[in-house]
């Protein structure tokens, strides 16, 4: 084969992958998004129902996430994710359980589980997350 030919080829796959990768970010893996004013919304209703407010902690799914006994329909709790902590993961379906990740979901358990919290929200950012959780700071009981 000569060289020519060779580029062509090399030029050609280059081109075919950028297109591939182009067409995957604008195209597949767009997910819907609530429009803005649906999001503003929800950020207004989240900062009345949530912060300042205290609640109980009635489980904690790993490090980094708990639920408090406040209902967010569909569900008969509120699932929180703590903004500034990010925990080795427990519970992902795609990855192994990563080292010290019991121990983070020990602590956040021995911190949290059915004690009264207060929870505060940032009013200059989104208050919830990729999955829906509610982003939030979390105050712990004296």
């Amino acid at each position: 084969m000569s060289r020519r030919r060779r580029k062509t080829i090399l030029v050609l796959c280059l081109l075919l992958f950028i297109s591939i990768i182009t067409a995957d970010r604008l195209y597949l893996s767009s997910t819907p998004e609530k429009s803005p004013e649906n999001k503003k919304a929800t950020t207004r209703h989240d900062i009345r129902t949530y912060h300042e407010k205290t609640f109980t902690v009635i489980n904690v799914v790993d490090g980094d996430t708990i639920d408090i006994n406040h209902p967010d329909p569909p569900e008969n709790y509120t699932r929180i994710r703590l903004w500034g902590l990010d925990t080795p993961e427990t519970k992902s379906p795609s990855h192994p359980v990563m080292y010290f990740g019991h121990q983070a979901t020990d602590f956040t358990t021995k911190k949290t589980l059915n004690k009264k919290v207060t929870i505060y929200l940032d009013k200059n950012r989104r208050t919830r997350g990729y999955y829906g959780r509610l982003l939030a700071y979390v105050k712990l009981p004296w």
